[in-house]
């Protein structure tokens, strides 16, 4: 997404992603308890951050089947990198004064998490444009994988070589925690968002005064209704569980906040501009090294601290923002010092 093109509302909504998604990290490993801001964040991390990238998809000049299929692989592959350097290789270290079992070390390399997902959905996709399936089409195969991910999910806390494969597909471990099939359809979400966006909007300001109201008021209207039926919304839709087990009713309740939170972007990307645009592109355009920086400073410096004192990293919950927000910052400096010392090499070369 580039030039005149560029849709700047998504590139803050990506930046937002990344950074709920740091937030949740962070308290996940740091552990507050209770984690009292996880379920707001969990609404515009994982969800927003595939919707994103469906449109994207869209949007890009990259976009034959074989560019996806390279791009699916590339993902895959980074996905098993990261798990070895923010776990794996911990583990390994750790075998040197305790005893651990040899499959924890195996499982800790052969997590699915999402980095697999999204490399999956790239081959998918492209399997898909080889076959000449249209976006819509695709939209359509995704709801059918998501009617039918319910009746599949086995769902077993240990991970084993027989489910493995499996959790490819489905939740069928704990360790698999974005299957294909009840993630597919928010990649092919945004692609249709996408396709609306370029082909058949023409006032954007229009659009997006129209989607703003309409969204919130059903998004309001949904949790209304499940609250009148006696029904915990939080529980209902964002239980951990029930997050990378999606259904058709959490996936409703996730678009409407996604399609609330794009149009806010919109507006407010209309009030931004300089540096701070800039910022907000540059966090945009290197989401996947970001992402990965923030699981390697996290795990990192929770590692060496219980190795230093066997004790949890512990803190208060009223930091779980703040603290968050720091290591979303941190990470992105860190990689941005990386990145500017790698040009500055290639340069000199």
């Amino acid at each position: 997404m580039s030039g005149a093109q560029r849709r700047y509302e998504l590139d803050l909504a990506k930046a937002l992603a990344i950074v709920a998604m740091i937030i949740t990290h962070t308290g996940e490993e740091f552990s507050f308890e209770p984690y009292v801001g996880r379920p707001w964040f969990h609404l515009v991390a994982a969800p927003l951050f595939m919707f994103s990238m469906g449109v994207t998809m869209r949007y890009t000049s990259h976009n034959t089947a074989e560019d996806f299929a390279r791009r699916g692989v590339h993902l895959i592959f980074l996905g098993y990198v990261l798990n070895f350097f923010r776990s794996t290789i911990w583990l390994i270290f750790g075998k040197l004064f305790w005893d651990r079992e040899p499959w924890g070390i195996l499982e800790s390399f052969a997590t699915l998490d999402i980095l697999h997902f999204a490399g999956l959905a790239f081959l998918t996709v492209a399997l898909l444009r080889k076959l000449r399936c249209p976006e819509y089409g695709m939209l359509l195969i995704s709801l059918v994988m998501l009617a039918f991910a319910p009746m599949l999910d086995t769902h077993m806390e240990d991970m084993r070589i027989a489910n493995y494969f499996q959790g490819f597909l489905w939740r069928a471990h704990g360790e698999a925690c974005f299957p294909l099939m009840n993630w597919f359809v928010f990649p092919c979400l945004g692609i249709s968002f996408g396709k609306l966006l370029k082909w058949h909007v023409r006032e954007y300001d229009r659009f997006y005064s129209i989607l703003l109201p309409s969204a919130a008021v059903m998004l309001l209207a949904a949790i209304f209704v499940l609250r009148g039926c006696g029904i915990d919304v939080f529980s209902y839709v964002f239980a951990i569980d029930k997050y990378y087990s999606m259904n058709l009713a959490s996936v409703s309740m996730h678009l409407l906040a996604i399609l609330t939170i794009v149009a806010l972007c919109f507006f407010a990307m209309k009030a931004i501009d300089g540096g701070f645009r800039d910022a907000i592109v540059y966090i945009s355009r290197n989401l996947n090294n970001i992402y990965i920086t923030q699981w390697l400073l996290i795990e990192s410096f929770y590692t060496i601290w219980l190795i230093a004192t066997m004790h949890s990293f512990r803190v208060p919950v009223a930091l779980a923002v703040p603290v968050g927000l720091a290591v979303s910052a941190a990470s992105v400096l860190i990689y941005r010092a990386i990145d500017l010392y790698l040009l500055k090499r290639y340069k000199g070369e």
